[in-house]
C-alpha cells in the first residue's frame, strides 16, 4: 500500500504517481494522529458539514487534501534526499500523507464560519471559534519550526491557506469557470441591423 499510495516527493515529482495526491490523505500510519484526527472528526467537523451540506463539504475536504499533498511534497523535492520505513516498507523521499492537513484546515474554516461561536477545546479550555483558528494555526507554526518537519509544515499551511481562501470566497474555481463560459457566449453575441439579411450572426 505504501508503495502505490503513499505520496512522496519521489513518487510525485520524478515518477509521476499523480493518483497518490487523492489516496495518500486516506493512509495514515502514526496511531496518535489517527486518534487524533478521528477526535476532531467527530467533534467539530460535522458543524461544517451541516452548514455546507455533504457534496460541498467532501469538494472542501479535495481541495485542502490534494493542495497539501501537492504543497509538502514539492517542498520535499528541495530537501536533502532520504528514505523512511512506513508500516515496514521502506519509501523514498519525504512521506506525506494522513487527514492532518484537512483537519486543520477545517479548523480555519471553523473559525471563519463560527468565529464568534463558544466552544470547549478537549472539553476544558473555553474559547471563540476565532480563538480556536487562531490557536490551532500558532500550534501549527511551533510544529514546523520545532520539529523542522518542512514537508508536513507545507502540507498544513497549503491547507491550511485554500481553506481560508475558499471559506471567505477568494477561492472559487467554479464561479470563475462560470463567469469564462458567460465571457465566452457573450463574445459570440454582435449587434447587427435587422434590415441587412446577408450578415449570419446573433441578432443582439
Amino acid at each position: 500500500m505504501a508503495t502505490w499510495l503513499l505520496a512522496t516527493d519521489e513518487s510525485i515529482w520524478r515518477n509521476f504517481y499523480i493518483w497518490q495526491l487523492f489516496t495518500s490523505p486516506l493512509l495514515e500510519p502514526q496511531l496518535i494522529s489517527l486518534l487524533f484526527e478521528g477526535f476532531m472528526l467527530w467533534m467539530f467537523l460535522p458543524q461544517l458539514e451541516k452548514w455546507w451540506g455533504t457534496k460541498r463539504f467532501l469538494i472542501f475536504a479535495a481541495y485542502t487534501s490534494v493542495a497539501a499533498m501537492a504543497a509538502g511534497t514539492l517542498v520535499g523535492f528541495f530537501l536533502e534526499d532520504t528514505a523512511v520505513k512506513v508500516g515496514g516498507t521502506v519509501v523514498a523521499g519525504h512521506p506525506v500523507s494522513g487527514l492532518d492537513s484537512f483537519i486543520f484546515a477545517g479548523i480555519i474554516a471553523y473559525g471563519v464560519l463560527f468565529r464568534d461561536r463558544k466552544v470547549q477545546f478537549f472539553g476544558v479550555l473555553p474559547m471563540t471559534g476565532k480563538q480556536m483558528a487562531i490557536g490551532i494555526s500558532l500550534f501549527a507554526l511551533a510544529f514546523i519550526l520545532i520539529g523542522q518537519q518542512w514537508a508536513d509544515g507545507a502540507a498544513m499551511a497549503a491547507a491550511m491557506i485554500v481553506a481560508f481562501l475558499v471559506t471567505t470566497g477568494r477561492f472559487a474555481p467554479k464561479l470563475w469557470y462560470l463567469k469564462w463560459k458567460q465571457k465566452r457566449i457573450r463574445s459570440h453575441l454582435k449587434i447587427v441591423p435587422k434590415d441587412d439579411p446577408k450578415k449570419k450572426k446573433w441578432v443582439n
